[in-house]
């Protein structure tokens, strides 16, 4: 073929990529942009929430909207889940403390972006994780294109021994009461790091990273089996109980209010009696 030829080809093929990534960009709704980088969508429990490392901390609520330097925190036996910019969702465990750094472009401003041939905005967003556990998706639609368009959006989370860069979509990091950071890769790819050391983590590995030490990676037979805490649920108390009487209304009522260790203990003292309830039992699972 001749140079002029072959130019055209290559010429066609990257329009032709360009088109079915405008395309398939065109999927996501064309929202109004917003200023908050991120929302409360779900809340089991008690949470809080705080716009820098000094303010107080104050009660949060489902549908409270959040900007980048803010911080958020669990208690205990509850959750949260948080809906960010960029279409990460993130979903933090029981007694978990989590900085939301800075939130990459939204994919309507990355549409926007291609559509009018400018630069991509920040595609990175950036999580401090300074307690608990969190588990997070990565929902974008352009994955599948980005080899033609450029890298693809990445998430990094910090910890207090080590910094995770991830690649992917579905992944869990827990840090323990001694700073040891634990990564779970379920699909995607993950990269842990400090000062002494690398690991590159791809599905079904983990690595773990302890003060002073290099991360190790280990595989796992089946990761999901780590992550089964993001499927919990709300109790709902009265679906399994009818009868409130002997004292069964209050716990009821603590369960309702989402004052869970007050359920937990009062439960667990009923159950120590000498004749077991049903109904106590029930509750408690």
């Amino acid at each position: 073929k001749s140079y002029e030829a072959a130019g055209r080809e290559r010429r066609a093929l990257r329009n032709i990529v360009l088109t079915v990534a405008l395309g398939m960009l065109a999927l996501v709704p064309a929202v109004a942009a917003r200023a908050d980088d991120a929302e409360v969508v779900s809340l089991i429990g008690k949470g809080d929430a705080r716009i820098s490392a000094d303010a107080e901390w104050k009660p949060t609520a489902v549908k409270q909207k959040l900007q980048a330097g803010w911080f958020v925190r669990t208690g205990e036996m509850s959750q949260m889940a948080l809906l960010l910019r960029d279409n990460t969702q993130v979903r933090l465990n029981q007694l978990s403390i989590l900085n939301i750094k800075s939130i990459g472009a939204s994919p309507q401003q990355t549409r926007l972006d291609v559509q009018q041939g400018r630069a991509w905005s920040q595609r990175e967003t950036s999580l401090d994780l300074q307690r608990g556990r969190i588990w997070a998706q990565v929902k974008s639609v352009l994955y599948g294109v980005t080899a033609a368009l450029g890298p693809t959006h990445t998430v990094k989370v910090t910890t207090q021994t080590a910094t995770i860069g991830i690649r992917g979509t579905d992944w869990d990091v827990e840090v323990g009461d001694d700073n040891k950071t634990t990564v779970t890769v379920l699909s995607g790819e993950a990269e842990m790091s400090n000062d002494f050391g690398r690991v590159s983590l791809g599905p079904n590995e983990q690595a773990t990273a302890e003060v002073g030490k290099a991360p190790v990676k280990r595989y796992l037979t089946d990761a999901r089996d780590r992550v089964q805490w993001v499927t919990s649920y709300r109790p709902q108390p009265r679906r399994w109980v009818k009868d409130y009487s002997g004292g069964i209304e209050a716990i009821v009522r603590n369960i309702e209010a989402q004052e869970f260790p007050a359920a937990v203990k009062a439960l667990s003292k009923a159950a120590k009696a000498p004749r077991p309830d049903v109904r106590v039992a029930l509750l408690l699972a």
